[in-house]
């Protein structure tokens, strides 16, 4: 079977589940997130600290005891039978009134995936129009002594997995549509692949192996096609392949350098980094069937590694500022400015949107350690994710269950 038709059945077996609906747009009311106290809880002491874990780096709360700070009080309790457990949670605000209640079940054999879902859920239902990420999972890049694998982690860097074993340079991972599948770019001896893999077997083929560059894959949100970059002319310029018969449209045709190709998730425009203009990268906007490349950002800035947010609203990207790279979110507006999100220091890159499109996933070069973070972009809190073993960069989330 040819990797074309793998690589479609792959992805046209989830269409379904992957409609772009959406719903109001939260936006920040105050100045922090509400302060909730757990008042109570019942069950296996390893359930209460994952619960703990999931409020903690979801960010949509502030756990505290401190009386003044109180928004909210939840109460949870797990129970198990037989095979299926459960999560019970019941939500009070500050005068004692319950507002949210409901009972999260799951495989007994999986509490965990019961108190991510859980979580979601509470989320979902204490803020109008937001979604919650500790169901999703990461894609990123892990460098151990010199060879770079990509990995796999729960949303906060938990239950770490290798996913590819080649023993080379294995880098750019992207999810597909439906996260059944990946693609991601492999470095050879002379020329670069993209490679696709299924993520339920990890059975991979490789995707596109023209002469020279393949990378920067990037598959269209209703699985139909790939953005990529490839150099097989003599040059590097970004490319549209329709999954379905492998053909080739070429959307850039210059002696500028593209990069980091993104769908917005309707599917009807890509982002990219092009040196276009200038000899110094910035972000680019522009349809897959073809056309003039726009300049997305008002100031000509170095601006690279583009993510477009789930909700369509923003695009999150790197860019200089003096002489490291932090975090800006361009609003969504033609001509607008951006905002500079990352507060502190260190070279903040790679960044990739949460579920909820509020919270961004990144890699943080200090003192020579590539460690993953999560920041917020409404009010630039950072919090390491877990499990640091190595050099680890590229993150990218996963799609939000349905």
């Amino acid at each position: 079977m040819s990797t074309t038709r793998v690589l479609a059945g792959l992805i046209l077996a989830v269409l379904a589940c992957t409609g772009l609906a959406q719903g109001p747009i939260v936006t920040k009311i105050a100045g922090k997130n509400p302060g909730l106290q757990i008042t109570s809880f019942t069950g296996p002491d390893a359930v209460k600290a994952q619960l703990t874990s999931d409020l903690t780096y979801s960010d949509w709360f502030t756990l505290t005891n401190d009386k003044a700070e109180i928004a909210y009080t939840l109460k949870a309790a797990y129970t198990a039978s037989g095979a299926e457990g459960g999560l019970e949670l019941r939500l009070a605000d500050s005068t004692g009134k319950e507002i949210v209640a409901f009972r999260q079940r799951g495989a007994a054999a999986q509490p965990r995936q019961i108190v991510h879902a859980a979580v979601d859920a509470l989320i979902s239902q204490t803020f109008e129009g937001a979604k919650g990420f500790c169901s999703t999972n990461l894609l990123y890049v892990k460098d151990l002594r010199g060879v770079k694998e990509v990995w796999q982690s729960e949303f906060d860097g938990g239950e770490p997995s290798v996913v590819t074993v080649n023993r080379r340079l294995s880098t750019e991972p992207s999810w597909g549509p439906g996260n059944s599948t990946m693609i991601y770019t492999l470095y050879g001896t002379k020329n670069t692949w993209l490679m696709v893999m299924d993520m339920r077997t990890k059975a991979q083929q490789v995707y596109a192996r023209y002469p020279g560059l393949n990378a920067g894959g990037s598959i269209s949100p209703d699985g139909s096609s790939v953005a990529m970059l490839l150099s097989k002319d003599g040059q590097v310029d970004l490319y549209v392949m329709t999954i379905a018969n492998q053909k080739l449209k070429r959307l850039t045709n210059n002696a500028s350098n593209e990069a980091s190709p993104t769908w917005s998730p309707d599917g009807r425009t890509i982002c990219f980094t092009s040196d276009h203009a200038s000899r110094q990268p910035t972000l680019y906007t522009i349809s897959p069937r073809g056309g003039t490349p726009k300049p997305l950002l008002k100031l000509r800035v170095e601006a690279v590694s583009p993510d477009w947010s789930p909700d369509g609203q923003k695009i999150c990207f790197a860019t200089r500022v003096g002489a490291n790279y932090h975090i800006a979110v361009w609003p969504g507006k033609d001509g607008a400015d951006f905002d500079v999100v990352s507060k502190t220091a260190g070279d903040w890159e790679g960044p990739t949107w949460a579920a909820d499109s509020r919270h961004i996933a990144c890699s943080r070069n200090q003192g020579g350690n590539r460690a993953l973070y999560l920041l917020d972009s409404w009010y630039g809190t950072t919090r390491q994710l877990q499990n640091f073993t190595g050099h680890d960069t590229l993150p990218d989330y996963s799609e939000a269950r349905r």
